[in-house]
């Protein structure tokens, strides 16, 4: 049938749903006004205490169907935690991050030193790895889910363990599904495993540019969060596992590469001399049927004109 010089059906528009991503403070503002979404608040990673104790992930909260006002809401995106500068200092937790006054995720535990007395990781979203000077036992990690919500945000560090020898096997932090490993040899400091982010907010695929990037070769953890920072074992060649979320390598000599944890995923520091620090956090917003339209197929000339005069009309 004619319908204004196409020959078709005629179809209606369909509109996306709002995507819209916080790697560093910001306001967010509904482009609908006052309605509900989802929301995604991961904060900032500890750093690693000096040799010792990995840090913990920051905390990983996903809220669905929570309240959005029309007037602007103030993001907060959490840093991540620094490294210790030397054998004797805890690391440091990560910030909050958060979405308005009521949406806050919890920093990141930091892991504690190889040097000092031996103690707990600190707690936090994820709990940092515990360590010391400890030649005869174990010291636990710090606990996670600190101050508790009602869905956990992350999970205990690992306890630190003895060689006999050097008693420098630093325990991993925790993340957002996992607990940190750790304890006498041979057991391995895996950082705790963070989680996928795509059962709410969609798969890679369907929402470029949303993730925060991955270096290669942790490309395939786009979209995780919140993994824990691989601990430290003595006298054992190559790195430990950071968990899968942007957790920074377990390295056996000091300064090494990639202990840092993965940028804007909360990832938790690898055990380190100086250069574990934590990720630094993430915030993002999902609310449906709010974002562009997106025109395809055989429409008639009319409609056309009515959307893209609306502005309501993308390729």
């Amino acid at each position: 049938m004619a319908n204004g010089g196409i020959i078709g059906p005629t179809n209606d528009p369909k509109q996306n749903d709002l995507l819209e991503a916080f790697t560093s403070p910001g306001c967010f503002t509904s482009p609908i006004g006052a309605t509900t979404g989802d929301i995604i608040v991961v904060a900032g990673g500890a750093g690693t205490g000096g040799g010792g104790g990995a840090g913990g992930a920051g905390g990983y909260r996903v809220l669905t169907c929570q309240p959005i006002p029309a007037s602007a809401v103030t993001v907060t995106v959490g840093g991540g935690g620094a490294g210790s500068p030397n054998c004797t200092t805890v690391g440091t937790n990560g910030s909050n991050s958060s979405f308005g006054p009521g949406s806050v995720s919890t920093g990141g535990g930091g892991g504690m030193s190889i040097m000092g007395s031996p103690t707990a990781g600190n707690s936090g979203g994820s709990g940092g790895g515990g360590s010391g000077n400890n030649p005869t036992g174990t010291v636990p990690g710090g606990a996670g889910n600190t101050p508790a919500t009602p869905v956990s945000q992350g999970n205990p560090g690992g306890p630190s363990g003895t060689d006999a020898a050097t008693y420098t096997n630093g325990g991993s932090g925790g993340g957002a599904t996992g607990a940190g490993t750790g304890g006498a040899p041979p057991v391995t400091m895996c950082g705790g495993a963070g989680t996928n982010a795509a059962p709410t907010f969609g798969v890679v695929a369907c929402t470029p540019g949303f993730y925060p990037p991955y270096p290669s070769p942790r490309a395939p953890e786009l979209g995780y969060f919140s993994g824990g920072g691989g601990g430290s074992r003595n006298l054992v060649p190559g790195p430990t596992s950071g968990g899968v979320g942007g957790g920074g390598l377990g390295q056996p000599v000091a300064c090494a590469p990639d202990s840092a944890g993965i940028g804007n995923t909360g990832g938790g520091g690898g055990s380190n001399y100086v250069t574990g620090t934590g990720g630094s956090g993430f915030v993002g917003v999902k609310i449906a049927n709010a974002g562009a339209f997106v025109a395809s197929g055989v429409w008639a000339m009319s409609s056309v004109y009515t959307f893209v005069k609306d502005g309501n009309w993308s390729n």
